[in-house]
């Protein structure tokens, strides 16, 4: 099932709408992951989509950030090797921009993309 959400300001309520899910897809013979369905007040935050969603902004969760710097890695050392060449690294940054843009995150990828150089290794050895 795709990821949902339900808001209510009535936590019996959505109790009640989790209830109703479990029993309707029941039926279709599928079930809700029990770890990832849980009820959260939403002004403390709650993790969705790789971020964690609060009442007025959106942030990244720290895992995501730091699989991307890792990823960065990675990418600037295959370009580098000429394993993959800048389409492939221009697409793969903007997969990662595309789902960031949709948290709070101006700083954070400028902070972030700053600092990455993409050189490819010349035949001198240099």
């Amino acid at each position: 099932m795709d990821d949902s959400l339900a808001f209510s300001n009535e936590k019996d309520f959505l109790w009640k709408i989790k209830e109703s899910m479990v029993q309707y897809l029941a039926i279709l013979q599928l079930k809700l992951h029990e770890n990832k369905c849980r009820i959260f007040e939403s002004k403390r935050g709650f993790p969705f989509l790789g971020m964690v969603i609060f009442q007025n902004k959106r942030r990244l969760k720290r895992e995501n950030v730091i699989r991307f710097k890792r990823r960065m890695i990675k990418i600037q050392k295959q370009y580098g090797k000429g394993i993959l060449d800048l389409s492939q690294v221009r697409q793969s940054i903007c997969a990662w921009l595309g789902h960031s843009r949709h948290a709070n995150t101006m700083k954070l990828r400028e902070l972030l993309l700053e600092d990455i150089i993409f050189q490819q290794q010349t035949g001198d050895g240099s």
